[in-house]
């Protein structure tokens, strides 16, 4: 099914597997962010269009998430069955059905990952503390539990 929120694997010349879940040639839900899409099983962002200056490129689909963090969602992926809230997409965007609530248990299950790796450091706590402002600001903008604009 493709259409808004879906986007079929690109035609790739062998079996593509999401570098989270496992899933073999997943389906995949457009970001906010041109060109990023999230595998629908478990939300790592992906880079499906590619570029060479202005000229659009066929390649496979890019993990985005950091080699450092692969072992951290594959863990949250595992301990939860849960997808990970959609990156590059705005609070309260149509393209992301993330409640408060599933934002404000990621956000804490990473925080605890985050301290007890002791690979907190400034960038990341900085991260986590604009996280917090956030699901503050999302409460705000609830309206049954689902984000609003």
């Amino acid at each position: 099914m493709t259409d808004r929120y879906m986007h079929d694997t690109p035609a790739l010349k062998e079996d593509f597997k999401c570098e989270i879940c496992d899933a073999i040639n997943p389906h995949f839900e457009w970001c906010d962010t041109h060109g990023i899409a999230v595998c629908s099983q478990c939300g790592n962002p992906y880079r499906l269009f590619h570029y060479e200056g202005e000229k659009r490129v066929d390649k496979p689909p890019e993990s985005l998430t950091k080699e450092e963090f692969k072992p951290i969602m594959r863990q949250y992926w595992e301990e939860t069955k849960t997808r990970q809230p959609k990156p590059f997409c705005i609070p309260g965007s149509s393209y992301d059905p993330t409640t408060v609530a599933q934002v404000k248990a990621y956000n804490q299950w990473m925080e605890e990952q985050l301290t007890q790796r002791r690979i907190l450091c400034h960038t990341n706590r900085t991260s986590v503390q604009r996280l917090s402002k956030l699901n503050k600001w999302m409460s705000v903008l609830s309206l049954n539990g689902k984000v609003r604009m």
